[in-house]
């Protein structure tokens, strides 16, 4: 809809498409938080699948700079879709994984059927974002998740 309006209003649009961004303030209704808040009160955290989905997991800060970008930099096309991601799919189950970790303790799991009409793998190319902006530097999900529940040890608690 947004190249279609873009075309007929000759008004310059871009769309970000954003892959399983988590980090500080993130939505509590999302993985991350409820199962680092679940895992943190000792209470069994619902696993999908069998934790055998597959997500882009994308911390926060890795996105900051080409959202920068893409605001202040001149953009030539009319209408460009940009994919801002980690670019490495990872298992729910590593991601759990990295939460004990943190933790220092395992999660008490409660494996649950996959979900009707939920998407098994995520994964994005990067390549265009990437070409834009340069080539950056991001937070793997080890170090992502470490951060995510120091800050959340230490601001929600």
């Amino acid at each position: 809809m947004s190249a279609y309006y873009s075309k007929m209003y000759l008004m310059k649009i871009t769309s970000l498409r954003f892959f399983t961004v988590y980090g500080p303030f993130g939505r509590p209704d999302m993985a991350m938080f409820k199962f680092t808040e679940r895992i943190h009160k000792n209470k069994k955290i619902d696993i999908y699948n069998k934790g055998k989905h597959i997500r882009d997991f994308t911390y926060i800060s890795n996105i900051i700079h080409p959202i920068i970008k893409i605001l202040t930099k001149k953009r030539k096309k009319l209408y460009d879709v940009y994919n801002l991601a980690s670019s490495k799919p990872e298992k729910l189950n590593k991601y759990i994984g990295e939460l004990e970790k943190s933790f220092g303790k395992k999660a008490k799991k409660n494996y649950i059927d996959l979900q009707v009409g939920d998407v098994l793998k995520t994964a994005a190319s990067t390549k265009k974002i990437d070409k834009f902006t340069g080539k950056l530097k991001k937070i793997n999900i080890s170090q992502g998740i470490n951060l995510f529940v120091n800050w959340y040890k230490n601001y929600v608690k």
